[in-house]
């Protein structure tokens, strides 16, 4: 009886000791590591282009994206009866990546056979991310972005593709990438480079569907040989991080685009990351009637000093774009507005005054401004609804950052077409240096 005790008592003592925590610091015996909490992201927005959708039945086919860098690929067998396949470009909000994600429906369709989804990385994202460790994502009901096992990687083609048994929205993620912030700077100007990791992405760890984390900066440790591979400008490597500094070149000159590179260690692996960044005085885009995206770059921008209805007007900003010498005659598109009512701010537009706010642009061989007439046969013009709106005054990087709409927009050529309009919508970012010339020389 007495040792069936002290065999009792000693249980109890080793039970307490192990339950105890040690009174020296940094000797305790590590517990599980808490799991990371899930990353959720709002769900996509639609842009302006119209989805690619064809009818695939029991025989297979596929469709590819608007921009052609996703391409879903159906097997014969996988549909017993016809479908409507849509792809549509949406904004993307998955953690750790840059440019479009793809909305494919129909979601809730059940598959005979896995179905192929094949993306394309483009190089001229301003973010890029390493082939090597990429492989595609899709958003769950949750608001959850999971990243797909067993992607198929081929680096020189720079594609990714995985089997699927269900539609949602998706991307290509990887486990490395650089940022170029910004992507578009103006001549002599700085962009700040830094190389991001998540460390349960990296190949081959992705073994089943996990959850797409947060992003961290890559230690400069495991970052090296940074350098500008393509084009002018030079690199000033700093660990992780480097800054570009853009090349100097005349206001008349085409843009430049660079490709800078650095090497980084992934496990065993090196893999080499790049990253575009354009120099340019600005761009102007816009699209008519919902079409598709026109991106003009190559322009100036001047201040002129009107002198209207006999008064003399204040300065007024212009941005024209297309060419580099102010003529509405040849110029594809510009906007102004005068530098009296701010350098921020929305306004509507205004054509028969000083405090003149319009635009003007070329689309299809004709010129458009921003007044209609309501009816043929009318003679009074009326100002389009819409408006201008500058909203970041980007003097720490040189630019003008704004949007813009003309729900009306009428040739500018005879008062007998002024009665047809087209809808017309962009974004611009310009440049705030300017040339002073006075009075206005058209």
């Amino acid at each position: 009886m007495l040792l069936k005790r002290i065999g009792i008592i000693c249980m109890a003592i080793a039970f307490l000791a192990a339950c105890k925590k040690s009174d020296t610091p940094g000797t305790e015996t590590p517990g599980p590591k808490p799991p990371k909490p899930d990353v959720v992201t709002p769900v996509g927005t639609p842009d302006n282009s119209p989805a690619e959708t064809e009818t695939i039945g029991a025989t297979g086919g596929q469709v590819s994206s608007r921009d052609g860098y996703l391409k879903v690929i159906i097997p014969a067998g996988a549909f017993t009866s016809d479908q409507q396949v849509s792809v549509q470009h949406i904004s993307n909000n998955c953690p750790g990546t840059h440019g479009t994600a793809y909305r494919v429906l129909p979601e809730g369709v059940t598959f005979a056979k896995p179905v192929t989804l094949q993306f394309r990385i483009n190089m001229t994202d301003s973010t890029h991310l390493a082939v090597e460790t990429a492989t595609a994502a899709y958003q769950n009901k949750k608001g959850v972005w999971m990243a797909m096992p067993k992607a198929v990687v081929n680096a020189e083609a720079r594609t990714v593709s995985i089997e699927t048994t269900h539609f949602s929205d998706w991307t290509v993620i990887s486990g490395v990438m650089v940022s170029a912030n910004p992507g578009l700077v103006i001549p002599g100007g700085k962009s700040r480079l830094i190389v991001y990791y998540a460390e349960d992405l990296l190949a081959p760890l992705v073994k089943e569907e996990i959850p797409v984390p947060g992003f961290i900066e890559m230690p400069g440790s495991l970052v090296s040989n940074w350098r500008v591979s393509n084009g002018l400008g030079t690199v000033q490597p700093e660990g992780g991080k480097a800054t570009y500094t853009a090349p100097e070149f005349k206001p008349d000159a085409a843009q430049e685009t660079a490709t800078i590179s650095c090497d980084v260690k992934s496990g065993s692996n090196t893999v080499t990351l790049n990253t575009k960044v354009t120099t340019t005085h600005g761009y102007i885009s816009f699209s008519v009637n919902g079409g598709k995206t026109q991106i003009v770059h190559r322009g100036v921008a001047q201040r002129f000093r009107y002198n209207l209805g006999g008064g003399q007007a204040g300065p007024v900003y212009t941005a024209i774009y297309g060419n580099a010498t102010p003529s509405t005659a040849s110029a594809p598109i510009w906007i102004e507005w005068p530098l009296s009512l701010g350098t921020t701010g929305a306004w509507l537009w205004k054509t028969f005054n000083p405090d003149l706010v319009r635009i003007h642009f070329k689309y299809n061989g004709v010129y458009y401004d921003c007044s209609y007439l309501p009816n043929q046969g009318d003679r009074d013009l009326v100002i389009s609804p819409g408006y201008l709106k500058v909203y970041t005054d980007h003097t720490h990087d040189g630019y003008y950052t704004g949007e813009f709409e003309v729900e009306k927009a009428s040739p500018t050529a005879t008062i007998s077409e002024k009665w047809r309009t087209i809808h017309i919508k962009g974004k611009f970012r310009v440049p705030t240096k300017v040339d002073i010339i006075s009075p206005v020389p058209f």
